[in-house]
């Protein structure tokens, strides 16, 4: 008997669709890794954005020091100091390139 992980019947799971292939470009620089697909599509996707906005992820450096508003979004400041040891900080917005020392 096979194990039902997600109480999803795995013999109606189809194989072809588990596995997606796109071509990318990988980028370095520094400590920082940016992927970029190619046939990505145009503009943003405002979904993921509320989404990632809403998981409270976000975290800024800004020299402010104060929480910013980003449309409708308001994002808190973390020091850089912090930002290593923070594990909630997904996305960090930046002016200028932070270095963990």
């Amino acid at each position: 008997m096979r194990r039902r992980r997600f109480a999803v019947d795995p013999d109606l799971i189809n194989a072809d669709r588990l596995v997606s292939g796109h071509p990318f470009q990988h980028r370095k620089r520094g400590v920082e890794t940016k992927i970029v697909l190619a046939d990505a599509p145009a503009g943003r996707d405002e979904t993921l954005i509320r989404n990632i906005a809403r998981a409270h992820a976000v975290a800024h450096v800004f020299g402010e020091h104060s929480t910013q508003t980003f449309g409708s979004h308001t994002v808190p400041y973390i020091s850089p100091e912090r930002v290593q040891e923070s594990t909630w900080v997904r996305i960090l917005i930046a002016k200028d390139a932070i270095s963990t020392g």
